[in-house]
């Protein structure tokens, strides 16, 4: 058997939610699969440090060049399908090529979009309408993220419910996990913080909620919280109005953009604050969650969408159109200890949930049943 793998986004320099995704599912499939041929298709030349993993023999990756910068999926992946294609085709991202095998597997991780459309530029918010009723018509298994996300495939595409399977991410325990204070004081000294803060991951656009969030952290200030507010996160497509709030704030200089940064940074970060204020309106999953639990900190989270399905009884929840939740909130924590350390068992207990490997393995029966149906 042949597995084709659109592995266009795994090897990406600066990784966020569906790259890492990409990657650790792929990871763990070459390595729990090594008895079929697999093909890991690429839009770029990638050398074996940003690889990261060893490719064992069974493992073929094919550099499937193109002259433009858009639309590989489409014109190169779809001729490369025509002329050599592989028994199945699995395609981490929602997009499959116009021309692909009848048995093509792809994981669609929310439909944002059409709840957001100012996050995106018109031709992205076309592209990704399209994509998605493409892949949800033609894909013969749709995998996406949360029990959520399969409801809004239901929904908003009338997708088949025996054609989508959940199954849910994991996260890297190697890298998220508590670093002691020896570790924490150098990433904080590289990016000017002061403790206590609290901490936000989150791409700068609109469902992410953060100039709601500015508001509930100017309210902390004039209720005499010492600490900053963090926010690492690459800038989305309506970024300039939210840092055009953060600007606004009169408590701007508490404030830090630290944009994109390392995942171990990211890591070591999280486990000195007093705890991820997650304010998210929309989430297919919401992996900053099992990330802060790793580091053993409390969340703060909205209660919409699928943040409770993935925080689970790890988690507080507020509504996130609501300052004065999240303010009590944070300010219990802050003030009963025990519930803090209840708060970090609990995730701790929480995370046991979830794992790539579990992730990628589900994923691999997925691809094999399409073989075989």
């Amino acid at each position: 058997m042949t597995i084709g793998i659109d592995a266009s986004r795994a090897f990406r320099g600066k990784k966020t939610g569906t790259e890492w995704y990409s990657y650790h599912v792929i990871q763990e499939i070459v390595r729990q699969n090594q008895s079929d041929l697999i093909v890991l298709y690429v839009d770029r030349k990638v050398t074996s440090e940003e690889i990261g993993f060893d490719i064992p023999q069974s493992v073929k990756i094919k550099y499937l060049g193109w002259p433009i910068r858009r639309l590989w999926t489409q014109g190169r992946l779809s001729l490369e399908m025509l002329i050599h294609s592989p028994d199945v085709l699995f395609v981490p991202s929602h997009a499959i090529p116009l021309i692909h095998p009848k048995k093509t597997v792809t994981t669609i991780h929310d439909v944002g979009f059409l709840q957001y459309p100012e996050s995106y530029s018109q031709k992205d918010l076309r592209y990704l309408q399209w994509s998605t009723q493409y892949a949800v018509e033609n894909a013969s298994s749709l995998i996406t993220v949360s029990e959520f996300s399969k409801r809004e495939l239901i929904s908003h595409y009338r997708a088949s419910q025996q054609k989508i399977h959940v199954i849910h991410l994991g996260y890297d325990e190697d890298i998220y996990h508590p670093y002691p204070q020896d570790e924490i004081l150098p990433v904080q000294k590289k990016y000017h913080l002061h403790t206590p803060y609290l901490l936000c991951i989150a791409r700068l656009e609109s469902r992410k909620n953060i100039p709601f969030f500015i508001d509930v952290f100017d309210v902390m200030k004039e209720n005499g919280y010492a600490g900053e507010f963090v926010l690492i996160g690459q800038e989305g497509y309506d970024a300039k109005k939210i840092l055009n709030r953060i600007k606004a704030s009169p408590f701007a200089s508490s404030i830090h953009y630290l944009g994109w940064i390392e995942e171990k940074e990211k890591a070591t970060l999280l486990s000195g604050a007093d705890c991820l204020v997650f304010p998210s309106l929309y989430e297919g999953f919401g992996l900053p969650l099992l990330e802060a639990q790793g580091c053993g900190i409390p969340v703060i989270t909205s209660n919409t969408t699928s943040l409770p399905e993935v925080g689970g009884d790890g988690a507080l929840y507020c509504n996130p159109t609501v300052i004065s939740e999240w303010v009590e909130k944070f300010q219990n924590i802050m003030a009963d200890a025990d519930l803090k350390d209840s708060m970090r068992q609990k995730g701790f207990e929480n995370i046991k949930r979830f794992s790539w490997q579990e992730t990628a393995a589900q994923t691999l029966k997925i691809i094999v049943m399409n073989l075989y149906a």
